[in-house]
């Protein structure tokens, strides 16, 4: 039987689910306001499925909406206009996309964000503020201003109109005229980065083959993903801090937590005052998900009771419920940079208004969100499911005692993550240990050891979230020259060490329906060079494990990484000399391997810091769906273009011209 959209919330209870959602099948009929009936999944795993499926869409003009007075449109997205666009559209914005909406360009407006954010919380001082207008609302605006060139002339009368459209509450006539409004100013502001464009967000797309439509429609489009998203994070974070003052006392005492915290806030509070949906884009009555619009809602668990630890070493929670993976977002398609940008600009305010709040708020003072959209199903994308105890991930990085290891182990360290590094040289890990993290002495060739590190994480944590499989070992030197008992301990470490790692967190990672692996392999996973043969097989059948490993496990919510580093600087390069001397200097080789060693050193000088390879694990890591490979590294793109694009034998004359 269809029902209707359950919107009613608990007003002592704002950030639960409406009454009469999570009792309902997590697959069941819904009737819309105009007559039409569709299905309402309140399943994560359902949830999830219907997200990523390509035969669901969300093109406006396929749909109905499920809220009484919310009016569908019945025209088509307007060029730019991606959010509400299918694949390969979506897909050519999102790649225009990918290489300037980034973590990293998140990162270097951490100060611009930090001055915005010391500036308004001083004009707050007093006695009472209003959060909302004086702090949620005008910083994201202002940092959006920046991300899309607007000038400081234009600034304050561009956050005026962003502000009406997006506000709810507006009359629709006040909406329509701020529309008109911050359409001309996008417009106008679109033309004059034609002519002086500068480095901000247009003005890169301005240079490239969008048209002016284009480029207005993607300014709305960034707007629209970051100005009432962010304010509404800032916001309501505050208010479910204010509700837990024992969780606002911990990141007070601790602001190093706060990137956990904001993470977590992010999964945990809806954000987004328009929920999507999605609809068959083609009908079928043999398919369930077919026949009507899906909207995402949360697992199927109990509500919060209370609310679980922010710090880096949980304490006791008295909430019950399994954590899940989620998308903040809500859309599988949609690229995580507005993730990151509401991430990066929360980590830069709550720290800070954290500590000039105390004292000066508490709940009893409302018990839902002062002058913020309250968290009804009208205004987020979907339920809030209940706080996680794990908002920093346990993580095990093997080889973690030099080079690309302990950079990442560092980097997944300083981003607040639980960091396990396992090495044989435990001594060599001790800057691990300085910031904060956990040292395992292990031997990637004793499946001992293997077990026992694990063993230990899993009785610690109860769970591993990522396993990074960067142990390994260089073998160099003639095929017919390397004795076969070092070939075969080459593939015990470099292959068979991440497969039984791989096979002891897997049970854990299934039972959460989240986990991330990721395989240090080489852009000799791909490629071949003369005289490293069994380490280059080694990585080849690395991948291979791979690809397979990502097709089986992808449905429990496991996300599995390849990593292609290119020339790094590593102790890999100095072991590598020496083994083309041992194995093959004296022989028929000998002129070969000399060369290969000669070339080899020379290499060393010109490589990458093994800082842009952690950077790129990180960053995997923390992506809502990361990508199935990353090449990072000097000349490990151009290498592996060559590659894939020379024909076999072209590729060989050039390998082997330099060694000959």
């Amino acid at each position: 039987m269809a029902t209707t959209l359950p919107t009613t919330r608990r007003t002592d209870r704002p950030f639960d689910p409406p009454e009469g959602l999570t009792d309902r099948p997590p697959f069941s009929r819904l009737t819309y306001p105009d007559g039409h009936e569709g299905w309402l999944a309140t399943s994560h795993a359902l949830v999830r499925e219907a997200l990523a499926d390509p035969r669901l869409s969300v093109r406006p003009e396929l749909h109905h909406m499920p809220i009484p007075g919310a009016s569908a449109s019945d025209r088509p997205a307007p060029p730019g206009m991606f959010s509400a666009m299918d694949r390969p559209g979506h897909t050519r914005y999102r790649h225009l996309l990918a290489g300037l909406f980034t973590v990293r360009r998140m990162r270097r407006l951490s100060e611009h964000v930090q001055r915005v954010t010391d500036r308004h919380l001083d004009a707050m001082t007093g006695p009472e503020a209003e959060l909302v207008a004086a702090f949620a609302q005008p910083i994201p605006a202002q940092v959006i201003c920046e991300l899309l060139g607007v000038t400081d002339g234009d600034r304050a009368a561009f956050q005026r109109e962003a502000l009406a459209l997006f506000r709810i509450g507006t009359t629709p006539e006040e909406r329509a005229a701020a529309y008109g409004a911050l359409h001309g100013s996008i417009a106008e502001l679109v033309r004059s980065k034609r002519n002086n464009p500068g480095d901000d967000m247009l003005g890169d797309l301005s240079g490239g083959d969008l048209t002016g439509e284009e480029l207005v429609n993607v300014g709305f489009t960034l707007l629209g993903a970051g100005l009432d998203t962010t304010a509404n994070m800032i916001a309501l974070g505050a208010f479910a801090l204010l509700a837990h003052p024992a969780q606002l006392a911990r990141l007070r005492a601790d602001p190093g937590i706060a990137a956990q915290a904001v993470e977590e806030l992010l999964r945990y509070l809806s954000v987004i005052p328009f929920s999507p949906s999605a609809r068959p884009s083609k009908t079928s009555n043999s398919a369930a998900t077919a026949s009507g619009p899906v909207r995402p809602s949360p697992s199927r668990s109990p509500p919060p009771t209370g609310i679980r630890s922010v710090s880096p070493t949980p304490a006791s929670s008295t909430c019950s419920a399994r954590p899940v993976a989620t998308s903040p977002s809500g859309t599988a398609s949609t690229s995580a940079s507005a993730s990151s940008s509401r991430a990066s600009s929360s980590r830069s305010r709550f720290p800070r208004w954290s500590r000039v709040s105390r004292g000066s708020a508490s709940p009893s003072t409302s018990r839902t969100p002062p002058s913020a959209p309250t968290c009804s199903s009208t205004a987020c994308t979907s339920c809030p499911s209940p706080w996680r105890s794990d908002m920093d991930k346990v993580c095990l990085i093997t080889g973690a005692s030099s080079g690309i290891g302990l950079a990442t182990a560092l980097e997944l360290r300083r981003r607040g993550h639980v960091v396990y590094g396992a090495a044989r040289r435990v001594e060599r890990m001790e800057p691990l240990k300085d910031a904060g993290g956990h040292t395992l002495r292990m031997d990637a060739s004793s499946p001992g050891d293997l077990e026992r590190v694990v063993r230990a994480i899993v009785a610690e944590h109860g769970r591993v979230d990522v396993l990074v499989n960067n142990a390994g070992t260089v073998l160099h030197g003639a095929v017919e020259d390397v004795p076969l008992d070092l070939a075969r301990r080459e593939f015990e470490v470099n292959l068979f060490a991440p497969a039984r790692l791989t096979q002891l967190v897997l049970p854990h990672m299934r039972e959460r329906r989240s986990g991330t692996i990721v395989n240090v392999s080489s852009i000799g996973g791909e490629i071949a060079l003369p005289l490293g043969a069994w380490y280059y097989a080694s990585k080849h059948a690395l991948e291979a494990f791979s690809d397979t490993l990502r097709m089986e496990v992808g449905h429990f919510g496991i996300d599995v990484v390849v990593v292609q580093p290119g020339i790094i600087k590593t102790e890999f390069e100095d072991q590598t000399a020496a083994q083309l001397r041992e194995h093959s200097g004296a022989g028929a080789y000998g002129d070969m391997a000399e060369k290969m060693a000669s070339y080899s050193a020379t290499g060393l000088a010109d490589g990458s810091d093994p800082s842009v390879v952690s950077d790129a694990i990180a960053d995997a890591i923390e992506a809502g769906k990361p990508e199935t490979r990353y090449a990072v590294g000097h000349l490990a793109e151009q290498l592996l273009e060559l590659n894939r694009t020379l024909p076999d034998r072209d590729f060989d004359a050039m390998a082997t011209r330099a060694v000959r």
